[in-house]
């Protein structure tokens, strides 16, 4: 077994969150499942190991969770020619190419260590952020590989560029994506009532001035990405909660309980719903939860409804539509219980 946590070359200054995530007990359970998911494939690049330990932490432990996400569908995951773009999956007859994006803090600042702050960010940083990431990926024309031509192709985004960004919730990528703003009023008569609105975006700039910005499903070239894979779902506390569940925690950890928001069908107002899941009593958590899939309604080459086991939103007739897992959370935080002369609990 590799072992993703031994050093590679000790000349290299190692990443914060890479040192802390090795040092740290709490995180022994994230730790040993990265652990894991690396050694469940043999497809991962002879850099890997080093950026995730020095470069390009982030990326890496993003493509760590999309290859899991995608093991989970039984797809059949071979690297692409070239390794561009990461990941080539064919389910039946049919290829369809995925290549991993993250949005970055500006000018190689990196977030914080353990991405914990329950701020939320300003829509437009937000916007101008994803949209630089996927604008610089859709630029590099992998449409035109002979390999990749004529198939689907993927984006799959996770913003890693500030702690607030974690709790961004997906409307804002909606309206980057298509272009529309969702509107949901409480109604007397319905309950509430759902309205959908063609607004513009914006991005800053270098200076910080504000600037009018396409939609990405409206950008030239955009067409021939098929849709857009987003979760803000790859931190350290969902790595914990598989890896607790799947029974890689150093024994220190009696419980995991998970708490925050998100989307309950049943209310009949337009507020998210709390929850609270005690891991070692129901462990319920994977790899699509939390995951949306975004159709391309220009796509040129357009992915089947139920590729993906995971929420679905779709435009069409200018309206969003959605077609939600059973549990969609927005956000929330770990409290652990913990081997201790007195039981006690610590968030993570």
């Amino acid at each position: 077994m590799k072992d993703l946590f031994e050093i590679i070359d000790d000349s290299q200054k190692l990443d914060d969150r890479f040192r802390m995530l090795t040092s740290t007990s709490y995180l022994s359970a994230a730790k040993g499942e990265i652990n894991r998911i690396y050694n469940s494939w043999d497809g991962f690049d002879k850099d890997f190991a080093n950026q995730f330990q020095t470069t390009n932490y982030e990326s890496r432990l993003w493509e760590l969770y999309i290859y899991e996400f995608l093991r989970s569908h039984k797809f059949k995951i071979d690297k692409s020619q070239e390794e561009r773009p990461d990941f080539k999956i064919t389910n039946g007859k049919e290829s369809v190419f995925i290549e991993c994006v993250t949005s970055n803090a500006r000018y190689g600042d990196r977030s914080d260590k353990m991405l914990n702050s329950l701020n939320p960010e300003l829509g437009v940083d937000f916007t101008t952020r994803i949209g630089s990431a996927l604008f610089s990926k859709l630029s590099k024309n992998y449409h035109e590989l002979n390999w990749v031509k004529g198939k689907s192709l993927i984006f799959a985004i996770q913003p890693f560029h500030n702690t607030e960004s974690f709790n961004m919730n997906v409307y804002s990528v909606v309206k980057y994506l298509y272009g529309y703003e969702i509107l949901r009023e409480n109604d007397d008569i319905q309950g509430f009532k759902t309205s959908f609105n063609k607004v513009a975006n914006h991005k800053k700039d270098e200076q910080g001035i504000l600037k009018e910005m396409p939609s990405f499903f409206d950008l030239p070239k955009s067409e021939y990405v098929s849709g857009i894979i987003f979760t803000n779902s790859a931190t350290m506390g969902k790595f914990s909660r598989m890896g607790f569940q799947n029974g890689l925690d150093n024994g220190e950890t009696i419980d995991i309980i998970y708490s925050g928001v998100g989307y309950d069908e049943k209310r009949t107002d337009n507020k998210p719903a709390n929850f609270v899941h005690s891991i070692k009593d129901k462990p319920f958590d994977n790899y699509n939860y939390g995951v949306t899939f975004f159709h391309n309604p220009k796509a040129k080459f357009p992915v089947k409804d139920d590729l993906f086991f995971c929420t679905q939103c779709k435009l069409l007739n200018e309206e969003v539509f959605w077609k939600r897992m059973s549990f969609y959370p927005y956000n929330g935080k770990n409290f652990r219980v913990v081997k201790t002369n007195k039981n006690k609990s610590a968030s993570s």
